[in-house]
């Protein structure tokens, strides 16, 4: 995704690491990071915050502190391209953003689902069919190197690309957060320009509401049928809720709206939307919402729940048994049940 130089080098343990370019104006240095464990992704070299030069790279022919050789990759130890500043920053926040999500890519059983839902996300930001696949080629050449079959990643674009021009029900954000840590998914795209609820355009009635609720917080809902309500994500497990706090956070939701009036330039129309939003945090707005919403975030069943017989759920995490190992918490394991006592894998 990285625009073509002719200008390229590394060192045998860490080929094609580095691209050189020339930019005008020049850009501000920046690193991009995990959000989960402060992990560097990539790293746009430049000026320093102040506008400065200052930074240093060190370039070939010279020698890694490792004892490796840093030299040119065969065919381009040519002049570096030319390229625009704001095509080269929008270049590197698409590729640190195709890094983070092979990171934390799920694994067989729901990477289908999670392209599809990416592809649908891309379709509603307005993004071109050639972008998001090239996109999601990058993410597949992560997962895969090699062996990575990009004829199926353009065919889950194009599928979801089809279907949303086509106004037929596609996949998007809220399907993401359920499968990949929320933080991930924000700040991926944060970093692709994507605000990923704020573009949306939401209907001032209760089915609206609804598409609000699920939005904001449908990665930690679940609707059980059975048992006419909802499960709600506390950060360590899934807990039945008696209305509390699915109600809490509808109101939350409802709330959120006067922060948007203030982008909303005609007075009469503001002042419209501010009427509708008062009159939204009505007990029986607020319910309608909620009922509304239940077709909007993930179906569970009971028997969804505590299915795997290896996994203990702590305080301070979750064991994986059979290797007595101690992991964060997972909303993707459907873990209802917690014991009160914290693990340690010293006693």
């Amino acid at each position: 995704m990285l625009p073509e130089t002719g200008s390229i080098f590394g060192r045998k343990s860490k080929p094609f690491s580095h691209y050189l370019y020339r930019s005008d104006p020049a850009v501000q240095a920046e690193q991009f990071h995990d959000p989960t464990d402060k992990a560097t992704l990539i790293e746009l070299r430049g000026t320093s915050s102040g506008g400065t030069i200052g930074l240093q790279t060190v370039v070939p022919p010279s020698t890694h502190p490792r004892g490796e050789a840093i030299r040119f990759e065969r065919g381009f130890d040519r002049a570096p391209a030319n390229v625009a500043a704001d095509m080269l920053i929008t270049a590197v926040k698409r590729v640190a953003a195709a890094a983070l999500l092979a990171r934390h890519w799920p694994g067989k059983g729901s990477r289908h689902r999670a392209f599809l839902a990416l592809a649908g996300g891309l379709a509603r930001a307005g993004w071109g069919l050639d972008d998001a696949k090239t996109f999601h080629r990058a993410i597949y050449n992560c997962l895969w190197s090699g062996d990575a079959r990009t004829d199926n990643a353009d065919s889950e674009v194009q599928s979801s690309f089809e279907k949303y021009a086509a106004h037929d029900e596609t996949t998007g954000v809220p399907t993401l957060v359920e499968i990949i840590d929320k933080k991930v998914i924000d700040t991926t795209f944060r970093w692709l320009g994507i605000d990923h609820v704020g573009r949306r355009d939401y209907l001032w009635n209760d089915t609206g509401n609804a598409d609000r609720l699920a939005d904001l917080f449908g990665h930690e809902l679940a609707c059980c049928a059975e048992r006419d309500g909802y499960y709600v994500w506390n950060g360590k497990r899934w807990q039945f809720d008696d209305f509390v706090e699915i109600e809490k956070r509808a109101e939350l939701t409802m709330l959120k709206c006067f922060d948007e009036a203030k982008y909303i330039s005609d007075a009469e129309r503001r002042k419209a939307f501010l009427k509708f939003v008062n009159t939204s945090l009505s007990r029986k707005a607020l319910a309608n919402m909620i009922h509304l919403a239940k077709k909007k975030v993930r179906q569970v069943s009971t028997n969804d729940f505590d299915r795997n017989p290896w996994l203990l759920n702590t305080e301070g995490g979750t064991v994986e048994l059979k290797t007595a190992k101690l992991r964060p918490h997972r909303r993707e394991d459907l873990l209802s049940k917690m014991i009160p006592f914290r693990y340690d894998p010293q006693c």
